[in-house]
């Protein structure tokens, strides 16, 4: 391993991880109501998941992207974490080419962060690169995981 790879990957750790636990975070300091009107101006979502989605999808982000913070489970974190930035490329992508942009991402809760949509493609391209980077890589030096393997060996 390359002397800067290990700095690379806490880099994009913990980038990710703050990213989406911020997001996450964001998002349970709103009543989940305010996040379901947001994902309902998503077209290519099922009405029927909608309310599952808005409950679900702030939890999974702050779990996960502490985890990714902490380095505990990184890969399989990183790996879901590039997966829920893949969906949102392609929805913000979706409706961008329909013509209906809704008036906000839902991103990082309601006015805390707002993106164009070209900033939350761009954001969500990294993380999405950031993610598979992580994914690839079986050693995560300076994290959680390091720590469980060397105390198991």
């Amino acid at each position: 391993m390359k002397k800067t790879e290990p700095l690379l990957l806490l880099t994009a750790r913990f980038m990710m991880g703050g990213v989406f636990a911020y997001a996450g975070f964001a998002k349970l300091r709103e009543p989940p109501e305010w996040f379901l009107q947001v994902l309902e101006q998503y077209a290519l979502i099922p009405h029927v998941a909608v309310p599952v989605l808005a409950r679900v999808i702030p939890w999974l982000e702050w779990l996960l992207g502490a985890m990714l913070l902490s380095g505990y489970l990184c890969r399989f974190s990183a790996l879901s974490l590039s997966v829920f930035s893949l969906f949102s490329i392609v929805l913000t992508g979706y409706q961008f080419f329909a013509g209906q942009l809704p008036e906000e991402c839902g991103c990082f809760g309601s006015g805390t962060i707002e993106l164009t949509p070209a900033q939350s493609i761009s954001l969500n391209l990294f993380l999405v690169f950031s993610g598979l980077l992580l994914f690839m890589r079986t050693n995560h030096p300076y994290s959680l995981d390091a720590v469980i393997r060397k105390r198991a060996a």
